[in-house]
């Protein structure tokens, strides 16, 4: 879940983790993001849920995350923090907003436009790349030790049991499931 109390965990573009297009604005989300009601969290209060289509990934936002998110148009970072704390008993603060920017930068969220978008993708992909000895342990270096090879004795076992797959075993009151069951 993606909320205020989450915000450190996320790299805030002040503190240079993450490149933003335009510094004082926020990026554009994409336009087949969708924004869903989710469940109660534990403590009841509402959460809210992030669809990606695109890459079918689910996030579950929180209520001061899911406030950030609905102001988000504004596009700057003071805009939305002071109608959040104008029109709810939230107090976020700017870290916050960059936070949820950082996640749904990192996440795939946004739209990629320019030349520093084009860099962070890059190195996501370098990054995700694995080695050729990675691949080739995880993809080809595999084999499996059966732990017991049962077909031997049920190849004996066969014959002593293969009357009880017969419809005698099952007796004369036995009925078919439906008219075109062939059993």
């Amino acid at each position: 879940m993606v909320g205020a109390a989450q915000a450190a965990h996320y790299p805030s573009a002040k503190a240079g983790g993450v490149t933003m297009v335009s510094p004082p604005g926020l990026p554009s989300l994409r336009e087949d993001v969708r924004l869903l009601e989710g469940p109660s969290d534990p403590a009841g209060a509402p959460t809210w849920t992030l669809h990606d289509p695109g890459r079918n990934r689910f996030y579950r936002l929180s209520w001061p995350a899911f406030e950030i998110l609905a102001r988000w148009s504004l596009g700057d970072p003071r805009a939305v923090v002071a109608a959040v704390r104008a029109q709810t008993p939230l107090t976020p603060d700017e870290d916050e907003v960059w936070a949820l920017a950082a996640f749904l930068t990192e996440a795939h969220l946004v739209h990629a436009g320019g030349p520093d978008d084009v860099a962070r993708l890059l190195g996501q992909e370098d990054r995700a790349r694995t080695g050729w000895g990675t691949w080739l342990l995880h993809h080809y270096l595999f084999f499996r030790v059966p732990l017991l090879r049962p077909g031997r004795l049920l190849d004996v076992l066969l014959p002593w049991v293969s009357w009880m797959g017969g419809r005698g075993f099952a007796g004369p009151r036995w009925q078919p499931c439906c008219s075109g069951c062939s059993w």
